[in-house]
This record gives C-alpha cells, structure tokens and sequence, in this order.
C-alpha cells in the first residue's frame, strides 16, 4: 500500500494514471501500463534558474527603454512599458517592434544567465528537494510519461536530462523538437516539444526557426490562424489522448487556454490536471481561499482540474517530488517491472 506522505490532492491524479485512492493493491498490485502521461511546462518549471513569464517581459521592457534608441523615443512609448494597464502581449509587440534585429538576442540573453549551466550540473548531482525541474525531469524518466510540450523557449531540462543520464546512466533522453517541419524524435527518446519556438542555449538555428518564437501579440493571431501547424495537431492529440499534467504555469497564456477548450469540446479528452501554487494564480492575501476556489471553477470550464500545491514556488516542487516517489513506491509494491529507467 502507497503511503501519501504529502496532500491528498494528488488522489485523482494517481487515479487517473491507474492508481486508485493512491493504492497499488487496488489495481491488481500494479500501475496500469495502458495509461500515460503528457506533461505541459511553464516558465515557472525554471524558477529560480531563469525568468518567470513576467520577468521576461519586464527584461525586455527594459531592454528597449536602456537602448540606444530609446532616447528618442516619446515620453509616452517609455511610459507604455512600464504602465501594468497593458497586457503583457501589447508590451511584447511593442519590444519586438522597437529592438528589432535586437529583440531576438535580447530574448536569449534573459532566459541564460550566467552561471546556469554550472547550476544544471550541481542539479544532475543531487535530487534537491526545492527543485521543480529537476522533480520535472525525474517525472519524466518515468514510463507513463510519454511526451513533454513546454512553452519555454529554452532547452534547460534537456541539458538537465542529458546531464542526469550522463551521471547515472538513464536511458531516456530529451529530444527538442522545433521548427517549422520537424523531424521525428529517434526511437526511446523523449520528445520535447517546444510550441512556442526555441532558442537554445549553445546551438545556432537558422532565421526561419528563429521567428517562429512566440510572445508577441501578432504571433498569437498567427498562431489562431495556423490551424494545421503542428504545434496545434499535436497538442490537440495529446490532450485527448492522454491524462496531462500542466506544471509551472497559471494558465493564463492564450494558446494554452485555447487548445484546451478545443480538446475538450471536441471530445475525447482524458483528463487534464493543473499542478498550481498560490503565486501562479496571483492569489490575494485578503480572500485568497475564494479566490482559489473561483480560479478551480475557470479551469474546470477548460476541463482541468487544479491540484494546489501551496502558497509559494517551492510547494510545486515538493508536490512534483511527491508524484514521483508515489510512482516508485507503486512499482515496488507492484512487484511489476520498474517504471523508472534506471540505467
């Protein structure tokens, strides 16, 4: 029998992936190898190694403000970056606009700052308890999950993925998947697939690659009008295919919020869960019960269901490294082939 050494709110999950009431003994002594798992990344996978959504664009209103230009710029335009009135795509549109052929460096040179691939390695070494990518990236050595599709234009988890097989000789690996026809993943990897565009950080693309990054208000429209792009066909099969676990994001961004409406009026959709603290909803201090209690209603209506973990950033790693050790522990009382590569 699991022992729920954390909060029960990871219940209806572990049942969706065929552990019911969290018990390996209810389910014949084994995890239904016939359920799998798709898991959805955020910004706030990389907490603590690089921006949060917010902080990006805060970087890069910054950017264009302390340029060059910016001098000559209306008082006004200045204005426009700072003021909160404008949503967070309007202040995008107006950096790409203004830094132009800087906007793409300016974007790789926020999400890498220095000293993180030192901070991956010392990752790759020790399971850290506070640590959501790298709670991620054991999540993903894990059978059920068979896919990962990240908003993030950065490949930081395959670095940790590639680092954590290169220690300890795991065999699943992360493969980036981007562009704008890209290759099959190899056979045993595991795909990444970034929906959003992709700026890696040591591997130069080709321009064309390069602006299919998605931020601005105008990439959105493109995106809408795109419906056949890969990006929108795989996410569409993966979220009615398989149960799907969103992590480190508030769900907010357009295109998440969109596809899942789609997927779930179009039927067929498995279950969808939203791994969630407090700072990704911006809870109020003042009433922050109701306002979460709200927040889980406007999920369900996308046909997801919230899994609080806490209040700050550090609960969702902690909840994450719960999944993962409930996991392991039903493949050991499972008697079963582990499900956990471990070599």
């Amino acid at each position: 029998m699991i022992k729920l050494a954390a909060t029960d709110s990871l219940i209806p999950l572990l049942n969706a992936l065929g552990i019911p009431n969290g018990s390996a003994e209810a389910t014949a002594n084994r995890i239904d190898t016939s359920r799998s798992a798709v898991l959805f990344l955020g910004a706030g996978v990389n907490y603590g190694l690089a921006p949060t959504w917010k902080g990006l664009l805060e970087g890069l209103g910054k950017a264009f403000t302390d340029h060059d230009h910016a001098k000559q710029l209306p008082r006004d335009i200045r204005w426009f970056s700072e003021d909160d009135h404008f949503s967070v795509y309007e202040k995008a549109s107006l950096a790409k606009f203004l830094l132009g052929r800087h906007y793409l460096p300016t974007l790789r040179g926020l999400l890498y700052r220095d000293g993180v691939a030192k901070e991956l390695l010392s990752l790759a070494k020790e399971e850290r308890k506070d640590s959501l990518l790298r709670a991620v990236a054991d999540l993903c050595q894990h059978s059920l999950v068979k896919a990962v599709v990240t908003y993030n234009y950065d490949n930081l988890l395959e670095i940790l993925l590639y680092l954590i097989h290169k220690k300890h000789r795991r065999r699943k690996l992360g493969y980036s998947v981007f562009g704008k026809v890209p290759p099959a993943p190899p056979h045993g990897s595991l795909p990444v697939y970034h929906v959003h565009g992709f700026l890696p950080l040591t591997r130069r693309l080709p321009e064309d690659d390069k602006a299919r990054i998605v931020l601005a208000e105008e990439d959105y429209y493109d995106c809408a009008a795109d419906l056949l792009s890969w990006q929108t066909t795989t996410q569409l099969h993966l979220l009615q295919n398989h149960t799907c676990i969103w992590i480190g994001t508030s769900l907010k961004d357009l295109n998440m919020r969109r596809l899942s409406h789609h997927a779930k009026i179009q039927g067929g959709v498995r279950c969808s869960f939203a791994l969630m603290c407090g700072k990704d909803m911006l809870l109020p201090e003042e009433d922050a019960d109701k306002h979460r209690r709200l927040y889980a209603t406007l999920l369900k209506t996308l046909g997801i269901r919230l899994i609080y973990s806490g209040n700050d950033y550090e609960a969702n790693a902690r909840t994450t490294r719960s999944l993962v050790e409930y996991l392991a522990q039903a493949d050991m009382d499972g008697g079963s082939k582990p499900g956990f590569d471990s070599r």
